[in-house]
């Protein structure tokens, strides 16, 4: 939330993550979940590729193809996520 803030945005509501994506049942399992600093270069190169037409799931495997490590495993657990029906905002 201070984050939102510090952005100049006002957080409506906030809840806790339930850490599926980057913890238990979101394929990070025995792995370290991935630096914010690297999440927050993967979701500029999403919306890179996004921007450049590529579909949701097509710019997901393209990442989680190039990026190694944690960001890597995120990426696929992220793109498994959304192949069965969750959302990207879950």
């Amino acid at each position: 939330i201070q984050r939102i803030e510090y952005l100049g945005h006002l957080p409506i509501e906030a809840e806790l993550a339930g850490g599926r994506a980057l913890g238990k049942g979101g394929g990070l399992r025995g792995g370290k979940p991935p630096r914010p600093r690297d999440v927050t270069v993967f979701l500029r190169e999403l919306a890179f590729l996004a921007g450049a037409g590529l579909t949701l799931e097509e710019a997901l495997q393209t990442l989680g193809e190039d990026a190694g490590g944690a960001v890597g495993r995120f990426a696929r657990a992220l793109r498994s996520s959304i192949a069965a029906g969750d959302s990207f905002a879950e």
